[in-house]
């Protein structure tokens, strides 16, 4: 993971800061991990899991690097987004909406799928208000509506 680390310090008391910012490397452990079509710099990744129930669910739902556009013509990428929510899968189709958490604050979002026959997935999302809280404080953000592809990994271990 890439860490953003600020350190200040006053009256000499140091004080430090580390936000962990998930990057492509960290979302390996998914198990279906993707792009938003057309944008290779961003990512999306979630687990699927049945409940003790038999009932399927998408989880722990991961994106970044999403384009994103603000008032004031404000163009940025959105980082570090977890969607809170879980989505039941039914004839291979999930979503819902949900709130995201990015640095400390619950944004509204969409996210929606399909799983494929093939080991494939694809989706939309969608994500609005205040999406860069360290850049841009108080600022409205959305991101519109973004498709993504997504792919199961193979297992970590044999």
């Amino acid at each position: 993971m890439r860490r953003r680390l600020t350190v200040g310090c006053g009256l000499g008391v140091a004080v430090l800061v580390v936000a962990m910012v998930p990057t492509a490397e960290a979302i390996k452990l998914r198990d279906w991990n993707g792009r938003v079509k057309g944008d290779p710099d961003s990512f999306v990744s979630f687990n699927v899991a049945k409940s003790d129930s038999g009932v399927k669910r998408v989880r722990d739902v991961v994106a970044g690097g999403l384009a994103i556009t603000c008032d004031g013509g404000i163009e940025d990428e959105a980082d570090g987004v977890f969607l809170e929510g879980k989505f039941r899968v039914r004839h291979r189709e999930f979503g819902g909406r949900t709130d995201a958490t990015i640095g400390g604050l619950d944004p509204p979002a969409t996210f929606k799928g399909r799983l494929k026959r093939g080991k494939r997935a694809v989706g939309t999302i969608r994500l609005r208000g205040e999406l860069d809280p360290i850049e841009h404080p108080g600022v409205n953000c959305r991101t519109g509506r973004l498709e993504w592809r997504a792919k199961k990994s193979p297992p970590l271990l044999p």
